[in-house]
């Protein structure tokens, strides 16, 4: 048995589901607890706001350079895949392992 308000698993679930639980003010929610969790949410959505941002430096960074560029042409390599590759393996094992790799999927 459970108690409470439950919502689903999954941030998409919190995201969809805890602004109208915290508007509501007929629910089971303290004071504190709607406090608490209207605090969260706003971190989540700052958080969703700096990912943003990472992600839109690192789509500027890969249109800017070649490298990154042949990177994503391959199969299921995106901006944060490319640039991963790039700061493990480095910029010159990086452009060998474009070849290889254009060699393979022909």
């Amino acid at each position: 048995m459970e108690y409470g308000i439950v919502i689903a698993q999954g941030i998409t679930h919190v995201r969809k589901l805890l602004p109208t639980i915290l508007e509501d003010e007929t629910n089971e929610v303290s004071s504190r607890g709607r406090k608490l969790f209207n605090e969260l949410l706003c971190q989540l959505y700052n958080l969703d706001t700096q990912v943003d941002t990472y992600d839109k430096e690192l789509e500027q960074l890969c249109r800017s350079n070649e490298l990154y560029q042949r990177l994503i042409e391959l199969n299921g390599v995106g901006a944060i895949s490319a640039t991963a590759i790039v700061a493990t393996v480095g910029m010159l094992m990086s452009l060998r392992m474009v070849e290889r790799c254009r060699l393979f999927s022909g």
